[in-house]
């Protein structure tokens, strides 16, 4: 059974940025690269559920490359 997304996804505040970055040890510029990267930009999809990137190239190499080139399997990063 899957798990329930639970929250209210909410936007991130500038104080919220700030406390992030000074958890992680960052400047609030390197929050933002991965943001831009890694969201899309935007934290959530339509539904408002967070996203969940599949990364091809990790699937690969920790299955030691046995379901060859696929959607699902590929030793590249990216695509």
């Amino acid at each position: 059974m899957p798990l329930e997304f639970v929250g209210r996804s909410l936007a991130l505040t500038s104080d919220g940025l700030a406390n992030a970055a000074d958890n992680l040890s960052v400047g609030a510029a390197e929050i933002w690269s991965v943001f831009k990267v890694e969201t899309l930009g935007s934290g959530f999809i339509p539904d408002r559920r967070p996203p969940i990137l599949f990364e091809r190239h990790i699937f690969s190499r920790l299955t030691k490359r046995r379901f060859g080139i696929s959607d699902i399997s590929n030793p590249e990063a990216g695509g």
